[in-house]
């Protein structure tokens, strides 16, 4: 019995999912430093894309979304106006070359994607003698939680002459050339001012993907 306990320590060892060190992604640079941009002068507002096209730019995400074609954006904005900037009814989709409109994933949408029969079932891991195989759930919705938690926008607001980003999340099954033909459409952008009057909807903002910095620096030899 006592070598059945230890074995069966082992197993659980090896069975749980190692637990690598949390990592950031780096503090987000003014929207206007970014290739991939929109910048208003007029309305002292800019907002820039910046693309997760590989698992080694965000190597931070708990869960590879790039292989279940979920794309990553991290959205920059940046308030040079003397008003509070809201993103509270801001829309962020993604316009493909064929005019289709690919809203940001939500949490749930994310978790049916990636929370499949497979990882409910769990896998199976064989124990010595006669006791049963011992079942091990993966928590795929969890990490997904913490990754919208920790890398999600922060706050909807963004106060004057500050920078707020977050990322965002892109279903691109069946997408051709999901970066270079493909642009972030972001409209429903408010100021807020103290005057009822200083309250409005910024014109929209169009930024083609393929500027992003890792499509760039894929492209150098």
């Amino acid at each position: 019995m006592m070598r059945h306990r230890r074995l069966l320590a082992v197993a659980l060892l090896y069975a749980l999912p190692a637990v690598a060190a949390d990592k950031k992604p780096p503090a987000a640079d003014p929207a206007t430093s970014y290739p991939a941009k929109d910048v208003h002068d007029s309305e002292k507002v800019a907002i820039a894309a910046d693309v997760c096209d590989t698992e080694q730019k965000c190597p931070f995400f708990r869960i590879k979304y790039l292989e279940n074609d979920l794309l990553p954006i991290r959205v920059i904005v940046t308030n040079n106006s003397d008003n509070l900037v809201s993103l509270d009814d801001a829309r962020m989709q993604m316009m493909t070359s064929n005019n289709d409109k690919i809203p940001a994933a939500i949490e749930e949408e994310v978790n049916r994607r990636l929370f499949t029969y497979k990882n409910a079932k769990g896998t199976k891991i064989p124990l010595p003698g006669p006791l049963p195989p011992m079942t091990i759930h993966h928590p795929v919705d969890k990490k997904i939680t913490q990754d919208f938690n920790d890398f999600g926008f922060p706050t909807t607001v963004v106060k004057p002459h500050a920078t707020v980003s977050g990322y965002l999340f892109y279903d691109i099954r069946g997408v051709k050339d999901p970066i270079e033909g493909s642009e972030l459409y972001i409209r429903q952008v408010k100021t807020r001012g103290p005057q009822e009057t200083e309250n409005q909807e910024l014109f929209a903002f169009q930024i083609a993907l393929k500027k992003s910095y890792r499509s760039l620096k894929s492209e150098k030899p």
